[in-house]
Parts: C-alpha cells; structure tokens; sequence
C-alpha cells in the first residue's frame, strides 16, 4: 500500500492527536509512505507554532529530530509543472488555501491512500480520468 500524508496527517505522527494512533498503525503498515516536498515546511511550522504554544524547548528538539529522520524515509513528491492543470480544476471547483489543492492532487497522481482529513474528502471528491 502506498501511503499519501498531508502535513496535517504527518503531525499527528508527534503529537497526540484525535487519529493519531490511526496513522500510525497506517504508517507502519505502508509499502511506501510518499507526501510532498510542502509538506516539510508545514510540518515544521506546526512543530514551532505548539513550542510557542507551550511546548519544552526539549521537546520540540526531539520532535524536530525525530521528524527530520524520518522525513529522509519519505517519498518526497516535487510540485511541478504537470500538475497545474488539475490543480486548476480542483481550485474551482472547491474552496481551498493553495497547499490544501496541491495535497491530494499529488496523492492522487501516486495511486495512494489518503491519510488526512481535509485530503481524504477532497480525494473522494475528485473525478479525474
């Protein structure tokens, strides 16, 4: 199985969250486990925005490493050129911030399982050929 993770699905990965478990046991479970190069930058903003939320300088420095090792485990997908046509389509058709339109349109180009919530539903929601 290949697994597309949306950086809202890689969080729940380091922190507790509702459906944590579920994407872990996911991932654990993936022949592949692909997101796309965004996702990086997100999930490193979600990491500093809880350590100005709260979180221990010590904690967020494990989690930084934890995520950076994993993320060289990851099949990263390059946003492209190919995929602005689609992109177009799902932008009209529904009403998206700019990272949430290219998410499942890359998950979708992999043939992969959707594990987030805002990608899943825009994943059911596609029609593409």
């Amino acid at each position: 199985m290949i697994l597309y993770l949306d950086a809202s699905a890689l969080v729940k990965h380091y922190f507790l969250e509702e459906f944590s478990g579920d994407v872990i046991a996911i991932w654990q479970s993936a022949d592949q486990v692909v997101t796309s190069f965004v996702a990086y930058g997100e999930t490193m903003a979600c990491i500093y925005r809880k350590q100005r939320g709260g979180l221990s300088p010590d904690t967020t420095s494990t989690i930084v490493s934890r995520f950076k090792n994993d993320w060289e485990s990851l099949i990263r997908v390059k946003v492209n050129a190919d995929l602005c046509g689609q992109i177009d389509k799902l932008v009209e058709a529904h009403a998206l911030r700019g990272f949430d339109a290219i998410h499942p349109i890359q998950g979708v180009d992999r043939k992969a399982v959707f594990q987030s919530g805002q990608a899943m539903k825009l994943y059911k929601a596609l029609s593409f050929p």
